[in-house]
């Protein structure tokens, strides 16, 4: 009995196994690139993905990248302002409060405290 969908059983044979396992690698191998070093790409909706930065692409479509870039110099003079508030990407965040700073009859599941848990309103 074929399992449904199945018309007919087709063995690869070793060699043809061995050099779709070696095509495997070759791709992977191509996709892996140094830390640091950045990549673009066309994703299937159109907008341009930029990868590199992190663990995910920062993402935008075309006049968004255009309104971004057309506001370079002002974001740079904006660095250039908060330097000494912005973190750099190496650096340790500062570690978060001792529990016991939080107020104990709050509730912490309330919308208005979960600012205090994860740092942003849900």
């Amino acid at each position: 009995m074929r399992p449904c969908g199945i018309t007919e059983w087709i063995m690869a044979s070793d060699e043809e196994l061995r050099a779709e396992l070696d095509r495997l690698r070759a791709e992977n191998e191509a996709l892996k690139r140094p830390r640091g070093q950045t990549s673009l790409k066309v994703t299937e909706r159109g907008a341009l993905s930029v990868y590199g930065f992190g663990r995910f692409p920062v993402t935008l479509y075309r006049e968004q990248w255009e309104k971004l870039l057309n506001m370079s110099d002002e974001i740079r003079l904006f660095i250039k302002d908060n330097d000494e508030c912005l973190n750099k990407t190496k650096s340790v965040p500062s570690p978060a409060p001792p529990l016991d700073v939080y107020p104990r009859e709050t509730d912490m599941s309330t919308p208005n405290t979960q600012f205090w848990r994860t740092g942003r309103r849900r």
